[in-house]
């Protein structure tokens, strides 16, 4: 309580007046639905109940609960932003923990007060926030209605910051695009087709034909470039997404590359043909971004988690998250040189929007891009290392909820600018 008057009202619960005490008891029920920030007249409402109820227990005259009624509370309007955009986080962790209670104790959540302490940095979640917000602005125009997600998580996969979609407390969105939708990630992909046969013993500079090529179909694979170089180092094929070269080295090897996939978290099916070069198979953005953490952190397996730790009523940990460092899933050297390529992605590649200023990206930064056929989805993943004081991974996904296409929306522009954005923020709070 005494945290929820803070951040609502910006003072210690016993600082509260009674009709932001009402407020604070009549959204106990659901606290996201019902609190001033998430809709202040059905908070309002409820306030009015429970200053009723008050009168007819004789806490207080009906007089008092008809005058308090009338008053307007002072509102904390600086924490506002930051507490609306955590909708789609609270609702994903208060579900699991609920789950984690009904495994453990047979009902639908434990009687007593549990604590459960979650991964969430509110900072971060600000400047993400923030990142979005100052992007869809700007491109309003080719943007429309799109929706976008963001994740961002650190080396062992803690959830820092999550989106799951734009103002969803304005629209009532419970749908956390963020874990929920799958989409096709188009390029994204690649970083599985490059992982297999680096792992078949090819290097940066093994060379691949990048000419024409049709699937068994007839329709011809397009490089989004236009450009179909008949030979291409694997590094430079992977910074232009020449899909040509992707498709040339998927052909033969589909399961190798859907191994690889399934090894570094991605649990949506998957089916192991061509279209696997090109990311036509749907996976959710959390998948794919611990994919690709796997990789900034050296090899190791990362799952993505919401708690840090849960406790009992006397204070003992009944929870808490060890991180899986044993669990190696991508040997160093390969790791090393994937991340590489993805840094020149950024450098001299479909990244460039995302390049970071010389400071950062001088600790290590890479990224890819991912975008379907007629801007229906547009991605951008990517890491830097010692953001937030220990390095961040984080997902970027624009695309319309119908599958209908975009303005000319790619991985390389809007999601690549929310991501660069995002990062520098991220640097300026943690140093």
């Amino acid at each position: 309580m005494d945290a929820a008057a803070r951040v609502f009202f910006g003072k210690p619960a016993g600082k509260l007046s009674l009709k932001e005490s009402a407020m604070l008891i009549g959204s106990l029920p659901a606290p996201s639905r019902l609190n001033p920030f998430a809709d202040l007249e059905k908070a309002e409402a409820k306030a009015a109940l429970v200053l009723d109820a008050m009168a007819d227990a004789g806490f207080i005259t009906e007089r008092t609960a008809e005058q308090t009624k009338r008053q307007r509370p002072m509102l904390a309007a600086a924490n506002k932003a930051a507490v609306l955009s955590t909708g789609h986080f609270r609702e994903t962790a208060k579900a699991r923990f609920d789950r984690f209670a009904a495994d453990r104790y047979g009902g639908d959540r434990p009687g007593p007060t549990f604590t459960a302490r979650t991964t969430l940095d509110r900072d971060l979640q600000a400047a993400a926030l923030r990142s979005v917000e100052t992007t869809l602005k700007r491109h309003a125009k080719s943007l429309g209605d799109a929706e976008v997600a963001l994740v961002a998580l650190d080396g062992d996969g803690a959830i820092l910051a999550m989106i799951g979609g734009r103002d969803a407390a304005a629209r009532r969105d419970h749908f956390n695009r963020a874990l929920q939708a799958r989409r096709q990630p188009g390029s994204a992909f690649k970083l599985f087709v490059f992982l297999a046969a680096l792992e078949r013993g090819l290097t940066p500079d093994s060379r691949v034909d990048g000419s024409r090529m049709e699937f068994t179909d007839g329709r011809a694979i397009r490089n989004f470039d236009n450009r179909y170089p008949p030979s291409v180092t694997l590094a430079d094929a992977f910074a232009h997404s020449t899909n040509t070269a992707s498709a040339r080295l998927t052909r033969g090897h589909a399961e190798e590359v859907a191994a690889a996939a399934r090894r570094l978290g991605v649990e949506s099916p998957l089916e192991p043909d061509l279209g696997l070069a090109l990311g036509v198979s749907e996976v959710s953005l959390l998948e794919i971004t611990q994919a690709y953490a796997a990789v900034a952190n050296g090899g190791s397996k990362v799952d993505g988690h919401l708690f840090q730790r849960i406790g009992d009523p006397a204070g003992r940990t009944i929870y808490s998250y060890t991180p899986r460092t044993a669990d190696r899933v991508i040997d160093p050297q390969t790791a090393a040189t994937l991340k590489a390529m993805l840094a020149e992605v950024m450098r001299d590649g479909t990244g460039r929007t995302a390049r970071l200023p010389a400071a950062l990206a001088k600790r290590g930064a890479g990224g890819k891009t991912g975008t379907t056929n007629d801007y229906r989805d547009a991605w951008f993943i990517g890491f830097a290392d010692g953001v937030a004081g220990r390095g961040l991974t984080v997902g970027v996904w624009v695309g319309n909820d119908g599958n209908t296409p975009m303005k000319g929306v790619t991985g390389g522009s809007v999601p690549a600018e929310i991501w660069r954005r995002f990062m520098v923020e991220a640097s300026r709070l943690k140093g």
